[in-house]
């Protein structure tokens, strides 16, 4: 027998204990749905931070193999970071 919340309301007929089914069933799908939506949220939030770590590696990379000056490189990552802000902040 199916119940709902501490077992207070219970399914008496076939028909009752369908349409708890049912509702179950749609509240977990709605449940699943918002967990889902909160995650993207989230992902979208964290995608600049992304891109920003790996455009800074691929600099790092690319430094190693080809020194350059500490204030060039300097005045990339400045650039990046920079970019990455403006592009956030106009984006949204």
């Amino acid at each position: 027998m199916m119940t709902v919340g501490f077992g207070d309301i219970t399914a008496v007929t076939y028909k009752e204990a369908i349409c708890i089914g049912l509702l179950e069933i749609f509240s977990v799908l709605v449940l699943a749905y918002n967990i889902n939506f909160v995650g993207n949220v989230v992902s979208a939030m964290m995608e600049p931070k992304k891109v920003l770590a790996r455009k800074l590696g691929i600099l790092h990379r690319m430094t190693q193999n080809n020194p350059i000056s500490l204030e060039l490189k300097g005045k990339i990552q400045n650039y990046l970071i920079y970019e990455i802000e403006m592009k956030d902040q106009f984006e949204y």
